[in-house]
């Protein structure tokens, strides 16, 4: 069985490499030539970028939230 702090690792830089994707994305969408798919790279990352915060923001919740209850 791996240990809690190996998960959590594993799981924080998975999230950092995920993104940094996004935020690379975000920096490319300009670079399409045509509208029409400048339009749907721009929602799409949009959306993901979306999903990343709230992520973050619930990942940083649940590990304030098990600290306290551990201390």
């Amino acid at each position: 069985v791996l240990e809690r702090g190996t998960v959590d690792d594993w799981l924080r830089a998975e999230h950092e490499r995920g993104a940094a994707c996004i935020a690379a994305l975000g920096q490319r969408v300009d670079a399409a030539r045509d509208p029409r798919s400048r339009a749907i790279l721009a929602t799409f990352h949009k959306a993901l970028a979306a999903y990343e915060r709230k992520y973050r923001k619930k990942e940083r919740d649940c590990v304030l939230s098990s600290v306290a209850h551990a201390g």
